[in-house]
């Protein structure tokens, strides 16, 4: 019996790490499965805001498991500095195209200055909206062909609506 009472005072600090990880886990899983798995046939314009909510679970659960920890304050704190400091590097150190398109493309869905189906035209290019996506807008021009235009090129199109 010496043995089970030595494993569980080593479990005992963990428990709140593993009780976090594991609810975690489960509500992603399950969000994932009723946001986005459950609805495979949506476009990326509608996924855009399921993946936005996905994305912010996961920070959260980041964050949460790291108030789980079983350390003091001071290194909690030094943890939960260095998670927000790689978030920041991220945005920071990514090309700047990637965040001006993802940003426009954000601005598009809120705005929504055309919708699926419109006819635009973006520069030298003119065709009907197929797919508004976070990086890109697909336009199918007048010979059929899909060409795919970074959204911070279609923040004011010229709109030819159907």
């Amino acid at each position: 019996m010496p043995f089970l009472n030595s494993i569980v005072e080593f479990i005992t600090p963990y428990l709140p790490l593993l009780i976090t990880g594991f609810s975690f886990e489960v509500l992603l899983w399950g969000t994932h499965w009723i946001l986005i798995r459950r609805h495979l046939d949506l476009g990326s314009e509608r996924k855009i805001t399921r993946q936005l909510i996905m994305m912010g679970l996961t920070l959260a659960s980041i964050v949460a498991l790291a108030l789980a920890l079983p350390v003091e304050a001071s290194s909690r704190n030094q943890i939960i500095g260095l998670i927000s400091l790689v978030i920041s590097a991220i945005f920071a150190f990514s090309s700047g195209t990637v965040f001006s398109n993802t940003i426009a493309g954000l601005l598009l869905q809120v705005t929504t200055p055309f919708r699926i189906g419109d006819f635009i035209y973006v520069r030298e290019h003119f065709g009907r909206v197929t797919e508004k996506g976070l990086f890109d807008t697909e336009i199918q021009a007048e010979n059929r062909e899909l060409i795919a235009i970074p959204n911070i090129f279609g923040l004011q199109p010229n709109l030819y609506s159907t």
